[in-house]
């Protein structure tokens, strides 16, 4: 007989039953008188022949009863662990596919779970050992971006310490300009820096990304600027009325030195310009390109006219090839066109007659 400890229904499970013999049946001489003559007769010789011939062990209590106690206790806890894992999901957020995941991981053994952890612990510290960490974004000194200033202008107008819009406002504002959006304009900017020692540019301008910095910087800077110049010439068109001398006036449109100075405001707080017949005359140019790109289609609107700048890098570049570079021919061009935007937007002879002659000059802005 098994010891009274082990557990009986464990055992009804893992030992299979021995076939029994007609050598193991007892004869009615292996029985006492006693029990022969008791009140149950052969009742009690068949329960003590059973009990003496059975493979199996038996404590004190019915195994049944304890085996069907001990099998509702493990379910009840089953049906609770469920429970808990789907409360942990619904928690989390867990989708379908970890949820199951879950519950499986829940279901092992406390072995198999250790391990589990420990494969997993395993893969995560290798995964890791591969990344690197991300280099600190690189911050423009104060006294690079301060240099800026003289990066994108073909004179020295403006004070060394003017800040990086005031660099902008002068390369928009430059009437010789001979691009606005293309990469010659950043190669301007890199030139500039190089030849000016105290930008600072010099500590860094072998290390490529740190110099890819600084032109994002300058160019996001630009292109802002250049959509707010966009907008004023769309503003300034008006609508088409009569046609004289085979062009359309433009009715309620601003003439060409209005549209000047509100280009100009845009940069106002940055640098001051004394407005020129070539910057006039390079304003002109610009909506002539505006309207050119728009087309006949008196819907279209300023968000409608796209790679506006592109285009106008491209009509300048052929402008150059064209008239072979020949600055007399080159201002020619501009002043004609200048005089069609007259015509077609209005201008007055007296506010024309007091500007300057020359290029633009640039100076500080009053704070």
């Amino acid at each position: 007989m098994a010891s009274l400890s082990s557990d009986p229904f464990d055992e009804l499970l893992a030992t299979p039953p021995e076939p029994r013999h007609s050598s193991q049946t007892a004869s009615p001489s292996t029985h006492s008188p006693q029990s022969l003559n008791s009140p149950n007769g052969g009742a009690d010789r068949t329960l003590r022949t059973r009990r003496s011939n059975s493979p199996y062990s038996f404590a004190p209590t019915s195994p049944s009863v304890d085996a069907a106690a001990r099998f509702r206790s493990r379910m009840s806890t089953a049906r609770d662990l469920n429970q808990f894992v789907s409360k942990i999901a619904h928690d989390l957020g867990l989708k379908d596919d970890e949820l199951v995941a879950l519950k499986r991981f829940s279901k092992l053994s406390d072995e198999e779970r250790e391990l589990w952890t420990a494969g997993q612990v395993i893969k995560i510290a290798s995964s890791i050992s591969v990344f690197q960490a991300p280099e600190v974004p690189y911050q423009i000194p104060a006294r690079m971006e301060a240099s800026l200033v003289l990066l994108m202008c073909c004179s020295a107008h403006l004070v060394p310490q003017a800040a990086l819009e005031k660099a902008i406002c002068v390369i928009i504002l430059n009437p010789h300009a001979a691009s606005y959006r293309d990469e010659g304009t950043l190669k301007l900017v890199i030139a500039a820096l190089q030849r000016q020692p105290s930008s600072g540019f010099a500590s860094i301008e072998d290390d490529g990304a740190k110099v890819s910095v600084v032109e994002s910087r300058a160019s996001i800077r630009l292109g802002q600027r250049l959509n707010q110049i966009k907008l004023e010439i769309y503003k300034s068109i008006g609508k088409p009325g009569d046609v004289v001398d085979e062009l359309t006036v433009r009715d309620g449109a601003s003439d060409v030195i209005a549209l000047t100075s509100a280009i100009l405001a845009i940069c106002k707080k940055h640098v001051k310009v004394n407005p020129s017949i070539p910057l006039v005359a390079r304003v002109a140019y610009l909506r002539t390109m505006f309207m050119k790109a728009r087309g006949d289609d008196e819907k279209k609107t300023n968000a409608d006219v796209k790679q506006y700048w592109q285009n106008v890098d491209s009509s300048l570049q052929a402008l150059r090839k064209n008239k072979e570079n020949d600055v007399k021919r080159i201002t020619k061009y501009f002043a004609r066109n200048l005089e069609r935007d007259r015509k077609i937007y209005g201008s007055s002879d007296a506010a024309f007659g007091q500007l300057a002659p020359t290029a633009a000059t640039v100076s500080d802005s009053e704070p």
